[in-house]
């Protein structure tokens, strides 16, 4: 369960401040810092440095709280460990979003211009953004939380007892890359998946030393499905997806009736259900995740193959796309 904090993180940013005050605001308290003074630290930070295209404001807010959390050591012991938390953060953060770059995890979308800033209103991405700041909340906490189990280095020096770490020898070298897709029909407000989303992303998270340990890079691409043709295209057909170098993690599934779908398109359309440990789950759970992206770690082929084409797109899903195109219509 997350925490009450990284809710908080999330809460601040949907309440309209950047996500790097978002950040330093809900995590500088336990510090001394008031909100005020955090609003005004952070306010240069957002939307990529000032909208200028670079670093994420929610990366750079928790690189601040990050140094604020050594800030009793002396300095040149603070900056080392400091350094090694931030290192820590973003090895992290990339294996869930692919880079911390503000323009990039936006697609490409330039918040310095204008017509940047229409694209992000018109594409809702601030809903991307709001995935972020949570994302970076969970990442800081785990951190500030076990930061005395930080090793300087993850081959040499262990944060424990015998045992606590991999030997060199045991840890296969293994440089290539695992390509995660998520497809989904809505993230705006269709709860399935919106937990689909979540549990996906905490599971990277999770599994993120052990992915840094054996050398493997993740790509998480996360795709809108927004046509019958797109469904085609990516042969779709349930929402939400995951795929593990094109394959589904489940390719036998079921479907339920899905509320929040169901009054976006004005029909009644279904939804994936997950099936887990002898239960069904409208969300995958994360046990379930890990235990297919550690098969492809450990005994699984990492050449993504290609999709199972069909030119058939379920009845299912042409509903939804004819309602929503209808609606939009209107």
């Amino acid at each position: 369960m997350e925490s009450s904090l990284v809710d908080e993180a999330v809460n601040r940013f949907k309440e309209g401040f950047s996500c790097s005050q978002a950040i330093l605001i809900t995590y500088g308290k336990q510090y001394g810092i008031d909100e005020k003074t955090a609003r005004m630290i952070a306010r240069s930070f957002g939307g990529g440095m000032a909208r200028t295209c670079q670093t994420c404001g929610a990366v750079t807010g928790s690189y601040m709280v990050l140094g604020l959390e050594n800030g009793q050591d002396n300095e040149k012991e603070a900056k080392d460990k400091t350094y090694a938390l931030v290192q820590t953060f973003a090895q992290r953060f990339q294996q869930i979003h692919g880079n911390v770059n503000c323009q990039q995890l936006l697609g490409g979308c330039d918040l310095g211009t204008i017509e940047g800033q229409d694209y992000f209103r018109s594409n809702n991405l601030v809903y991307k953004c709001k995935g972020v700041v949570r994302d970076a909340a969970i990442i800081l906490e785990d951190l500030i939380s076990n930061k005395e189990c930080l090793k300087e280095d993850l081959m040499e020096k262990c944060c424990s007892s015998e045992g606590c770490c991999p030997s060199k020898t045991s840890v296969a070298h293994n440089p290539h890359f695992i390509t995660v897709d998520f497809l989904y029909l809505d993230l705006n407000d269709c709860e399935w998946c919106q937990g689909t989303e979540q549990n996906l992303q905490n599971a990277i998270a999770k599994l993120s030393d052990i992915l840094i340990l054996t050398g493997i890079k993740l790509r998480l691409n996360k795709i809108h499905v927004s046509t019958e043709q797109q469904a085609d295209e990516l042969s779709f057909t349930t929402s939400p997806t995951i795929r593990i170098n094109g394959r589904d993690i489940q390719l036998n599934y079921k479907e339920s009736q899905c509320t929040s779908c169901s009054d976006l398109c004005g029909d009644d359309v279904q939804c994936r259900v997950w099936l887990y440990q002898g239960k069904e789950y409208t969300s995958p759970p994360e046990g379930m995740i890990i235990e297919a992206i550690l098969r492809e770690v450990f005994g699984g082929s990492t050449n993504k193959i290609s999709y199972n084409h069909s030119n058939v797109v379920p009845q299912n899903l042409k509903k939804f796309f004819h309602g929503v195109s209808k609606r939009k219509q209107r």
